[in-house]
């Protein structure tokens, strides 16, 4: 007996990888993707953000729907960091790639006033993970729009990113 066809979920399609359908017409079309807006603070994290100093401490994530490691983050080291000390003490903000094959570097991916960090980070040589915005999850930190550090992947999370930001913020 076949089951007769159901149209997939906005969440399934996500979850497929088809939220690249975008940017993949208009790679076709020869026009270039649009840029996703980046994600910011909601709620009480939001108003936390918002009375820190103007030279607190920014954490940038470049994150695409299809990084398997990006989900992991999200799940492990993710819900250490929004609960921990720190997060209450840096600014978070997510970047978005269409694709996991984008990688980090793309200029639809950084707004323009943030590709210096970028382009920093694809010359930092203290960091283990490199090449920099060649892979996501991306992390950079920053302060008052200087670059400090960045790192890739979830090892460069755990051995570089999270250490940084706890003896940043003084919560170590």
């Amino acid at each position: 007996m076949s089951r007769p066809f159901e149209m997939p979920s906005r969440r399934q399609l996500l979850g497929f990888g088809m939220v690249a359908l975008p940017g993949l017409l208009a790679a076709c079309a020869g026009a270039s993707p649009a840029p996703l807006p980046p994600s910011y603070a909601t709620g009480v994290l939001a108003e936390k953000e918002a009375a820190l100093s103007p030279d607190a401490l920014t954490l940038y994530m470049v994150t695409a729907p299809d990084c398997p490691n990006c989900h992991n983050w999200d799940a492990r080291q993710g819900e250490v960091f929004q609960r921990s000390a720190a997060r209450t003490r840096l600014r978070f903000v997510i970047l978005h790639s269409y694709t996991i094959h984008d990688g980090s570097g793309q200029d639809v991916t950084w707004p323009a006033d943030l590709r210096s960090l970028r382009d920093a980070a694809k010359v930092d040589t203290r960091a283990n993970y490199l090449p920099m915005t060649r892979y996501t999850p991306l992390f950079v930190l920053a302060r008052k729009h200087e670059y400090l550090l960045a790192a890739t992947g979830l090892k460069g999370w755990d051995d570089t990113i999270w250490p940084a930001i706890q003896r940043e913020t003084g919560t170590a």
